[in-house]
């Protein structure tokens, strides 16, 4: 009684017996779904945006006393920018840019980490299906930065202008998103689907041994996210984002457009697609086949990766010194770790009871933070070993 008189309180009908969908508004135009791939691009967007301007960053943090400017003699603001946890000591204008820099990345990273499990809760409460474009949306940000910079480049010269024409393309993106957000908050299809559950949603936080059990059902979707992650996180972008064409200058492809189009395109045009190809596997995980297969992906993809023609390195030897070594490199890691990402995500409904799903995307996206933290200084430990 209590969840129907919440529904009629809400102008809404209660739901029939048999779950009847002809009970149910329809999402108009599909606006909820889009949104829902927007506000995954929206989430991600920021911090792709910093990593991919990686031609900007090399202008703005160059030896500016030097008028020879060679890969093999890059700054420690250049080599160390990707990896994010630079120890700044010394107290120049680069050093407080850069430093201004981190900070904004940080506490972005902190709001997008809270951000990430309310959406998670958020879209709990839709039918699953609508899961989907909002994980996809998330390897879409990369895309979506990456043209961008290639765009930008393409009409600009000067570094400056570049940034400018980039950054604001991005700004425009975000207008677009929260216009959509508004108007999805307007229709009767979110209104049936959100407000009745957060009404009839218990406010009881849950005990240990609920977390224990919960997490004992989905311990492989844990475990898969874990070592993508720390798979990913110490060459990509660390190391990857240090990588150079062979033919280094050639000309405009070799020196301007190689990095973003085969190390930040490509990478998360193949991710994208790894995703695609994972919402349509329906299959439970039922074992821990998948959680050996990611754990022998990590041993495969750090080494590969850092053996390319990463520049400057010290102590390893490039080993994958083509083009198109490099490129079949990051086309398989991309596939591989967005296919395994959404595989974990998606295999959630699966593997807990549906009373439990939305307490099951918290744990889940709570333990990819946690990882997150652990495994972020390995980008700039994995540099050093170059």
């Amino acid at each position: 009684m209590t969840e129907v008189s919440d529904r009629i309180q809400y102008g809404m009908k209660p739901p029939t017996i048999g779950n009847n969908k002809s009970s149910q508004p329809e999402d108009p135009f599909h606006i909820i779904y889009i949104t829902f791939f927007l506000i995954g691009v929206l989430l991600l967007l920021p911090f792709n945006f910093f990593t991919t301007a990686n031609h900007y960053w090399m202008h703005k943090f160059r030896n500016t006393t030097s008028a020879q400017i060679s890969v093999d003699d890059r700054t420690w603001w250049q080599i160390e920018f990707a990896s994010i946890l630079v120890i700044i000591s010394q107290t120049t204008r680069q050093n407080q840019f850069f430093f201004i820099t981190m900070a904004t990345v940080a506490a972005i990273n902190a709001m997008k980490s809270f951000i990430n499990i309310c959406i998670y809760e958020v879209i709990s409460f839709f039918p699953s299906h609508y899961l989907i474009p909002y994980l996809i949306g998330q390897g879409t940000a990369g895309i979506m930065s990456a043209v961008f910079q290639i765009i930008s480049l393409a009409l600009a010269v000067d570094s400056k202008l570049t940034a400018i024409i980039y950054f604001s393309s991005g700004i425009g993106f975000v207008a677009v998103t929260l216009g959509m957000f508004v108007i999805s908050l307007q229709t009767n299809f979110f209104k049936y689907h959100v407000k009745a559950s957060i009404a009839s949603k218990r406010t009881q936080v849950l005990n240990h041994t609920e977390i224990f059990e919960i997490f004992k059902c989905m311990w492989t979707s844990v475990a898969i996210m874990g070592l993508v992650i720390f798979t990913v996180i110490p060459v990509y972008p660390a190391v990857a984002s240090l990588v150079v064409s062979a033919g280094l200058g050639d000309g405009k492809w070799n020196d301007l457009f190689f990095v973003p189009v085969t190390t930040y395109f490509l990478y998360c045009i193949s991710d994208v697609c790894g995703r695609i190809i994972a919402s349509k596997v329906k299959k439970k995980l039922n074992g821990s086949y998948l959680v050996v297969i990611t754990l022998l992906r990590f041993f495969l993809f750090v080494p590969a990766v850092m053996m390319c023609n990463a520049r400057p390195r010290k102590n390893l030897p490039v080993l994958f010194p083509h083009d198109w070594q490099y490129t079949i490199i990051i086309i398989t890691f991309g596939a591989s770790s967005g296919y395994l990402a959404n595989v974990a995500y998606m295999n959630v409904e699966n593997l807990v009871s549906p009373e439990k799903k939305t307490d099951a995307f918290s744990l889940l996206s709570t333990s990819n933070g946690v990882i997150l933290f652990l495994a972020s200084f390995m980008g700039q430990v994995c540099v050093q070993i170059l």
